[in-house]
């Protein structure tokens, strides 16, 4: 075996090898005391930077996230329901109207409820705060009909083809329905529609 005098021993650790490691968690430590441990001492004139404050507020906070409810309820709408009786509930999106593709102020949010009747046949319901506003008018491709609707003017359109649907249209307390089906008849969508609740 030969031996080089004065060379470093590799089984031996260096000063440089602990060195740089040790520093990067002094580093550390001290970063984490300024944002979550060190509470500031204004007499000191020690302050904690606006920043850490609300790192330590974010991080700290506790979040319960909103049911589709209560998330409809801030966006004002009603998320109408039918009896279950009648049928259930088997998918309840809610959209914000937030996508970061468009500005936040163009889309409205809104509420599409699909329900699967007794006999298997689906209905939805759409509730959304867009076109309020504008009022409800037919369209060229369905027979439309000036109805009442939970006691305020509506269309019924009626399907022309098996490629369409049926739908109920109308404006209730700033919110704009729409309860459509392809597979069941106006006459029993209104029926549904003086169900919900």
């Amino acid at each position: 075996m030969i031996l080089e005098l004065g060379a470093p021993d590799p089984a031996r650790p260096t000063r440089r090898s602990w060195l740089m490691p040790a520093a990067a968690a002094a580093l550390l430590a001290v970063t984490l005391f300024v944002i979550f441990g060190g509470r500031g001492d204004a007499e000191a004139g020690i302050a904690r930077p606006a920043a850490a404050t609300a790192a330590t507020e974010l991080l700290t906070r506790r979040y319960v996230p909103l049911s589709q409810d209560q998330l409809a309820a801030r966006a004002g709408l009603a998320v109408l329901s039918l009896p279950p009786a009648v049928a259930t509930v088997s998918q309840r999106t809610l959209s914000s109207g937030v996508t970061g593709l468009v500005r936040a102020d163009a889309v409205a949010p809104g509420v599409q409820v699909t329900f699967i009747l007794s006999d298997g046949r689906i209905v939805t319901l759409v509730e959304s705060t867009d076109d309020v506003a504008d009022p409800v008018r037919p369209l060229a491709t369905h027979l439309a009909e000036q109805v009442t609707i939970r006691g305020v003017p509506g269309i019924a359109y009626t399907a022309q083809s098996r490629d369409q649907a049926s739908s109920l249209v109308w404006n209730a307390n700033g919110v704009r329905f729409e309860l459509w089906s392809r597979t069941v008849e106006t006459a029993q969508l209104r029926r549904l529609a003086e169900m919900l609740g």
